[in-house]
Order: structure tokens, then C-alpha cells, then sequence
């Protein structure tokens, strides 16, 4: 199946100092499903709602808050947690994830660098 997804996330972000920020964000998206290839049945697909994939493209909309969070001992280091949510717009079913809880580190690389480079010379 060929998925293509087009989407517009507009966001406003608040920032404390430079070891928080808070972003709220609401992502509008619009996917269009092609070329499906399965071994379903047509009675199958009919049942689980799959016989117009391909019919009508999906509109979600998918708001978000996402945190960000610094070290003063680990500079150019983050940590970083997003929650999201995804509504279904479009009259037409699909079955998506409503719910999505993600984490991670963020690099700021030439930052650390500098700071490298800096230590080096002392």
C-alpha cells in the first residue's frame, strides 16, 4: 500500500529560561491510502471496514503538548516527552490510534562541541 500523508502543524511554544519549554501544537492531516494489496476476502474486508480504503482520504486532527526539559550539569542535553491525541474527522471510518505517548533525548551537537572545544583550551 502507498501512504501519503500531508499535514499543517501550527504551534505555540512558551520557554522558562533555557531548561523548559512547553509546546502546545494542533497538527490538521489528511492521508490518502493507494495500491492496497491483501488476501482478504471481499466478504472480510466488508466486515472490518476495509473495502474503501482506497475510496476517500482520512482527516485527523491531532493536537499535542510536548515538554522539554535541561540539565545545568549536561549542557546542550534535553530530555523531552510528547502526549498526543488523533480524532477522526472524516465521515469515513478507518481504525488509527487515538492516543500516543512518546519520550527521548535531544543533542544540541554544536553546542556540546563548543563547550568541548572550550574545556580543551582551559
Amino acid at each position: 500500500m502507498n501512504v501519503t500523508k500531508l499535514f499543517i502543524q501550527p504551534a505555540f511554544t512558551v520557554r522558562s529560561r533555557r531548561n523548559f519549554a512547553a509546546t502546545l501544537s494542533s497538527r490538521h492531516s489528511v492521508i490518502y491510502l493507494k495500491n492496497i494489496s491483501t488476501n482478504y476476502t471481499n466478504q472480510e474486508l466488508e466486515n472490518y471496514k476495509l473495502d474503501n480504503l482506497a475510496n476517500l482520504p482520512r482527516v485527523f486532527w491531532e493536537p499535542s503538548i510536548i515538554n522539554t526539559f535541561g540539565f545545568k550539569n549536561l549542557l546542550g542535553v534535553q530530555f523531552e516527552f510528547q502526549m498526543g491525541f488523533a480524532f477522526l474527522v472524516s465521515r469515513s471510518f478507518v481504525d488509527a490510534r487515538t492516543f500516543n505517548f512518546s519520550g527521548g533525548l535531544l543533542f544540541d551537537l554544536p553546542k556540546i562541541f563548543a563547550l568541548a572545544h572550550h574545556s580543551s583550551k582551559n
